[in-house]
């Protein structure tokens, strides 16, 4: 299901995701069934990003009714080798049963 942009309820679409910590792009697709914005990547694999860096936007090229985004940081690019690297939110709450918040500006770091 294709969403629209905010003006039809859906205000997470095309909205900036943000690097949640320091980091090496290890793989990147574009125009795939996926929750980025097709054509929103701005890095490849290999380039490094700061956190509050802006990789991408929020999209729903994918399979859902909604924009969302799902994230993990492991230790190591190799899904069968890697661990979980444990992260925890700062500043801001997770939303749970159809709650919504806003992030404060200064929740994050501004991106260099």
């Amino acid at each position: 299901m294709a969403c629209g942009p905010p003006e039809r309820g859906l205000p997470a679409f095309g909205a900036p995701l943000l690097a949640v910590a320091d980091g090496t792009v290890v793989h990147v697709e574009d125009g795939q069934r996926d929750h980025l914005s097709r054509g929103s990547p701005a890095v490849r694999a290999g380039d490094r990003v700061v956190a509050g860096q802006e990789p991408a936007r929020c999209g729903n090229s994918g399979n859902s009714s909604e924009p969302h985004v799902h994230f993990q940081l492991m230790d190591g690019p190799d899904l069968d080798t890697a661990r979980g690297v444990p992260f925890t939110w700062r500043g801001v709450g997770v939303p749970g049963n159809g709650e919504t918040f806003d992030v404060p500006a200064d929740a994050y770091p501004a991106a260099a």
